[in-house]
């Protein structure tokens, strides 16, 4: 837990330190800020191994485990996302994508955890051995947030 910690708190270290200094401080630029970080640190941790990562992946999130393929394909989707958060580009597109990824992890991971499943997290790749628990949950909520809130101010 202490590693995605560790992780998240770099995620909102920098994407503050991005705006920090500007005269009006703008909490959806930020959020476009945090969501771009967010996904480039994950996608780069999924990469190192994406076989490694995907097979855990399947365990939990709802998609792969009806779209299997998914699970190799995901860490790319997060690049993608996170290039086009950075960049400011296809932004409700990636508001949507988020929003419908990330609900299908919550819900895995939620289910895992009312099983008592012991499943390692694949949020950080297969490099870094940690189980899913509520931090998890946190972190996907925390994002299906700021993504629903970006879609509704968006229309």
């Amino acid at each position: 837990k202490k590693t995605l910690l560790l992780a998240l708190s770099l995620v909102l270290i920098s994407s503050l330190s991005l705006h920090i200094g500007e005269d009006n401080f703008e909490l959806n630029e930020w959020m476009v800020s945090y969501m771009g970080i967010f996904f480039l640190l994950f996608s780069f941790l999924k990469l190192i191994d994406v076989k490694g990562f995907s097979g855990s992946f399947k365990k939990y999130d709802l998609i792969s485990k009806i779209i299997p393929s998914f699970a190799i394909t995901y860490p790319f989707i997060e690049l993608f996302l996170a290039l086009t958060f950075l960049s400011g580009y296809f932004l409700i597109t990636s508001y949507i994508m988020t929003l419908l990824f990330m609900t299908s992890q919550f819900f895995g991971v939620f289910i895992s955890l009312q099983k008592k499943e012991a499943i390692k997290c694949a949020c950080m790749g297969s490099s870094i051995n940690i189980d899913i628990s509520t931090l998890t949950l946190i972190e996907n909520f925390v994002m299906i947030s700021m993504s629903s809130y970006m879609i509704i101010i968006f229309i």
